[in-house]
């Protein structure tokens, strides 16, 4: 019988060395890597702000890159491809520091495994928000409600199987579960999605995951989610429940949140769409219910260039709210 640690142990080196060799290997002169890149920032001006907020001062105001990917794709023979991806971000208002770089993304990608799924190797995206993240649309405005709050992460170290049995789509996982971070305990993290038309336009999905974490303080997730695309109009509602069991330091209480997200956006003329979000999640641990709305105008100057002047409202539970007036920009190259 193989152990269960020899098991991952196998499966690390798989995902660490089938990128890497991939896009090393020699391949026909047909099938170069393809490099691209995407690009998105705002510049933001607070116009409001609670007194004691550290984060953001009223009339703190910057320009600023969120986020910078650069990433290279290469094709193989067999239905095999390789990815490797670069991410920078800014460090924050005030850190006079460089853009932060590190690897997003690293995997292998096997398009013809048993089933006619896709096999993912390495460094690569998970399913906790992969389905929701598509019908919001707007990444590049902000993470969705799972992501901002810090419940899963977009990319993590395992292997991936996505694919379809009939109508249901499926996206399972095994990894390390410390996302682009190294990994530091023994557990694993087990994730699945299940997602399924119910009509025209209209999908449901249902989303589990289990991270294995040490002395007993396991994150256990929960979430679902309808989405809808209609014509050239889309939106969905994402809501979770993420339990940290025994976060609280010393007195073994367990941690409840959960969360909501209602999206949409719509074209109101050629090029232009308007697009609204409103977010709330509660912590039982603090006992408080916290709002964010965002409502913009996105403007297409080109195929992949995009500008959207936007308002993004943060009210937290018992503080003033933090309003920005921003001007949000995407470019894709």
């Amino acid at each position: 019988m193989v152990h269960a640690r020899s098991l991952w142990a196998g499966t690390a080196i798989l995902a660490f060395v089938l990128p890497a060799g991939l896009l090393l290997a020699e391949t026909p002169a047909t099938a170069p890597a393809k490099v691209s890149a995407q690009l998105f920032g705002d510049y933001y001006w607070v116009a409001a702000a609670d007194p004691a907020a550290v984060q953001m001062r009223e009339r703190q105001n910057a320009l600023q890159f969120r986020r910078v990917y650069l990433t290279a794709d290469r094709e193989m023979s067999a239905g095999i491809s390789a990815r490797l991806r670069l991410e920078a971000n800014d460090p924050g208002f005030g850190k006079n520091d460089r853009l932060n770089v590190y690897v997003k993304n690293a995997y292998a990608r096997w398009r013809n495994a048993p089933g006619g799924a896709e096999l993912y190797a390495g460094l690569t995206a998970t399913p906790t928000w992969a389905v929701s993240e598509e019908y919001w649309g707007y990444r590049w405005v902000e993470k969705t409600v799972m992501d901002l709050e810090g419940v899963g992460s977009s990319a993590d170290m395992g292997v991936a199987l996505k694919g379809r049995r009939g109508s249901t789509g499926y996206f399972l996982m095994a990894s390390h579960g410390a996302g682009v971070k190294s990994e530091g305990d023994h557990g694993k993290k087990l994730a699945a999605s299940l997602s399924r038309p119910v009509s025209p336009g209209l999908i449901v999905e249902g989303y589990a995951d289990l991270n294995q974490r040490p002395a007993g303080q396991d994150e256990i997730t929960a979430k679902g989610f309808v989405g809808v695309k209609k014509d050239a109009a889309q939106g969905g509602l994402e809501a979770f429940v993420r339990w940290n069991r025994k976060a609280a330091a010393g007195s073994g209480d367990d941690v409840r949140i959960v969360g909501a997200s209602a999206f949409g956006s719509a074209p109101v003329r050629p090029r232009t769409r308007l697009v609204a979000r409103l977010d709330a999640v509660h912590r039982d641990d603090l006992d408080a219910t916290d709002l964010l709305v965002i409502g913009g105008v996105d403007l297409t100057l080109a195929p992949e260039l995009h500008l959207m002047p936007n308002l993004y409202a943060e009210i937290p539970d018992g503080a003033d709210p933090t309003v920005q007036v921003r001007l949000t920009f995407d470019a894709v190259f």
